[in-house]
């Protein structure tokens, strides 16, 4: 659903008027939306649609060796399209493996979602992320 607003033109104005105000019209579109995975297309138009570049890449090993040493991790889902850490559920969500561009790009990300992790009221209660949770319970509604 979209709107938008814009002034009324002359023709609009009811006849009575003597002075044309400075009116405004409304309009309000509805759209229907789809996701493209639920969608059953024809090959001619799957063939169009851009293709998701893929790379292959071992984890580095260093990295891993972090991760698995840490007291009570959270836990950690590769899928969807977004990368976050999620203070109400303590999970951090990744891009599949294979959409990261390197191994060091995927471990920068991992990582960087890990300093969140670490802020969780289960490990150091960091101010600013304890104070989160709420506001992600507040979105989820």
């Amino acid at each position: 659903m979209a709107w938008s607003s814009a002034k009324a033109s002359p023709e609009d104005l009811d006849a009575d008027e003597q002075e044309p105000k400075s009116r405004r019209r409304f309009l309000l579109r509805f759209y229907r939306v789809w996701n493209l995975e639920q969608c059953e297309l024809p090959q001619a138009v799957l063939d169009k649609l851009p293709k998701i570049e893929t790379h292959q890449h071992d984890p580095i090993e260093a990295v891993e060796k972090i991760i698995a040493g840490m007291p009570n991790p959270p836990e950690i889902v590769r899928g969807g399209s977004k990368v976050f850490y999620s203070p109400l559920t303590d999970r951090i969500t990744l891009l599949p493996r294979e959409l990261f561009i390197s191994a060091e790009e995927e471990s920068a990300t991992e990582t960087h979602e890990l300093i969140y992790a670490s802020g969780s009221e289960t490990r150091l209660a960091r101010e600013k992320i304890c104070e989160a949770a709420p506001i992600y319970l507040y979105r989820a509604r």
